[in-house]
C-alpha cells in the first residue's frame, strides 16, 4: 500500500480512541470522574464495575494503539485491525450502552 503511515494504523489508533470515549462516558455519566490521563483511565476500567469485565479488551486496544502510534516499525494486518474495531471496541461499547441503558445506533 502506498499511503503513509498505511491505514490500518490509523484504524488502530482510532480503536483505541474509540474505547476511550467510551469509557470516559461510562465513567462521567456514572461517576462524575474525567480521567486525567491512560494510566488513570486504565485503573478506573480495572476497579470498576462492570468495566472490569472488558479490561483484557481495553488493554489489547490500548496495546494496538500505542504500537500503531509510536513503533515506527510496527505494522498492524488486516485482521488484527478488524478483531480491534469488531471485537475489542464493540465488546467496551456493549457493556457501556447496556449500562448506561443506550440503544444501539
Amino acid at each position: 500500500m502506498s499511503l503513509r503511515p498505511p491505514p490500518y494504523d490509523w484504524a488502530a489508533i482510532a480503536a483505541f480512541y474509540a474505547a476511550v470515549h467510551y469509557v470516559n462516558a461510562f465513567l462521567w455519566e456514572q461517576l462524575g470522574i474525567a480521567p486525567q490521563d491512560h494510566r488513570a483511565r486504565r485503573q478506573l476500567v480495572a476497579r470498576t464495575s462492570p468495566l472490569n469485565r472488558v479490561v483484557a479488551p481495553y488493554d489489547r486496544l490500548t496495546a494496538i494503539g500505542w504500537d500503531a502510534r509510536y513503533t515506527a516499525t510496527f505494522s498492524p494486518s488486516q485482521p488484527r485491525v478488524r478483531e480491534a474495531v469488531y471485537l475489542h471496541v464493540d465488546a467496551i461499547r456493549a457493556v457501556v450502552y447496556q449500562t448506561l441503558g443506550v440503544s444501539p445506533p
